[in-house]
């Protein structure tokens, strides 16, 4: 697999949109198995044009090539970028944003909230130091950008430098050389030059060239070119990042001058040579330029967009953007928690039906092997309930017997008994009628001096009239004294 390949993204389609002074480009690209294929490119002048007039350009874009979901990059001209490399004592992560997010305003003349902010770490030294590449862009330059991709129906998921982009790309061309030293690059596009130099796959410098195809082609010569060049490696070098570059490379719309180009090279002091996008990119892109080609447009920014969107460093996106993308963000993992929990739930509880329906099945399977020994059980026992109540109705006939002999003995005759009853708990209840209430009386005092009995009570006594003779009848409640 080759660097560029490890470098592309596994999104399908990309909608990358840069907008210059005097050009707006748009490109669909599309991502597939490792390449990059070019669906469609469109430059257009934006002169004078209102940010709506130029919404509608990307609208009728996106229209023609039936976008309507599409990852949108939004690429920031290197011109109206602002970079300083720094050294920060400490090389703790979080300690160095504090210190950059303190000293952001010491590097620029607009306030802190003005602008737009972002770092890369260069490198290491001295065991305590680290070098930064500090990206400075004004926040309105990159709002109006959002503004007028939100009014054409889409929202930019990156805010990209489009100096970080192609240099990247172009190191991923060089992915063994770039490892061994720095390399410089020289992008030409119509509204600007851009310098930059690039070590492995990071930026270590960039440095937009005040000078354009028209201030080249109107010199009649490259002695401003290549004046301005020589600037530009000087003031990298001053800045005692890394090593000379060992090499330098022409990329980008080369074609309005590239004889310039050429007595550049030929004057040159450092290898040099020109890089088109077909040496650059695989052959099996497809087209990769702009038919306005003769004017200078550049479409590498967007293809570089698309090829290294993985390993993009710096983000110009707005504080505001930048916190209702957090919020979001958090919002669906909160999202995907919660899913994962019912998930959860709802698998447990499906791992509890199956172990209980598994129970049921293996309890059914059980009863139905020991049918026959349960049939005979129930048998058995339906058998021991009979005989067990026939011997507690022998035990207590036996013992009501006794109770009756030893309380007919006590019963005089002149009284005759109605009903007669013995619990459980040897409390003998009766009811009876005698010739008399006297004789009650003295039934009851019999029956109180009689060992075998105790705790005589009368329940009731009434008189009552039997062919004009007085009788009572009466209920009496008494203990055994001994236990049968």
């Amino acid at each position: 697999m080759s660097i560029l390949d490890s470098l592309l993204p596994l999104r399908n389609s990309f909608l990358a949109i840069e907008i210059t002074e005097s050009f707006i480009k748009m490109a669909n690209i599309r991502v597939q198995s490792g390449l990059i294929s070019v669906i469609a490119m469109k430059s257009s002048p934006v002169n004078d044009l209102t940010d709506s007039a130029i919404a509608e350009k990307i609208s009728q874009f996106a229209d023609s090539q039936k976008l309507k979901k599409a990852e949108t990059i939004n690429l920031v001209p290197t011109v109206y970028a602002i970079s300083k490399n720094i050294e920060i004592p400490s090389i703790d992560k979080k300690e160095i944003k504090e210190i950059i997010d303190l000293q952001a305003g010491r590097h620029t003349p607009y306030s802190r909230n003005e602008i737009v902010m972002d770092y890369d770490e260069v490198g290491v030294f001295h065991g305590r130091y680290t070098k930064i590449l500090l990206l400075i862009v004004k926040r309105d330059v990159v709002e109006k950008r959002y503004r007028i991709i939100r009014k054409a129906g889409f929202k930019a998921a990156k805010s990209v430098l489009s100096c970080e982009v192609i240099t990247k790309l172009c190191l991923s061309k060089f992915s063994q050389a770039s490892k061994d030293a720095p390399v410089g690059f020289i992008h030409v596009d119509e509204g600007s030059i851009d310098f930059s130099v690039g070590y492995g796959l990071t930026v270590l410098y960039f440095r937009p060239v005040p000078i354009k195809i028209a201030d080249i082609l109107a010199d009649g010569g490259s002695g401003r070119f290549l004046e301005e060049i020589k600037k530009s490696l000087d003031s990298y070098q001053a800045e005692d990042i890394e090593a000379a570059p060992a090499k330098i490379c022409f990329v980008g719309a080369i074609d309005p001058i590239k004889s310039v180009i050429d007595s550049v090279i030929s004057q040159f002091s450092l290898p040099s040579e020109i890089l088109t996008n077909d040496k650059i990119l695989d052959s099996s892109s497809g087209n990769v330029s702009f038919a306005e080609r003769d004017r200078g447009v550049s479409s590498l920014g967007l293809l570089g967009a698309c090829s290294v969107y993985d390993d993009i460093k710096f983000s110009l996106i707005p504080e505001d953007v930048r916190i209702k993308k957090a919020i979001k963000a958090k919002a669906q993992e909160l999202t995907r928690i919660a899913v994962l929990a019912m998930l959860n739930l709802l698998l447990f509880c499906a791992f509890l039906l199956m172990v209980v329906f598994s129970k049921k099945i293996y309890l059914d399977k059980m009863c139905s092997n020991y049918d026959k020994e349960i049939a005979e059980v129930t048998q058995l026992k339906k058998v021991l309930e009979k005989t067990g109540l026939l011997k507690r109705l022998l035990n207590r006939k036996g013992k009501i017997l006794i109770v009756l002999n030893e309380f007919f003995i006590a019963i005089p005759k002149e009284v005759y008994l109605n009903q007669l009853s013995l619990n459980n708990e040897n409390i003998l209840t009766f009811t009876g009628t005698a010739d008399n209430m006297s004789r009650v009386y003295s039934l009851v005092k019999d029956l109180e001096d009689n060992k075998s009995f105790k705790d005589v009570k009368v329940d009731f006594t009434k008189s009552r009239r039997v062919k004009d003779q007085e009788v009572a009848d009466f209920g009496l409640t008494l203990g055994l004294e001994k236990e049968y």
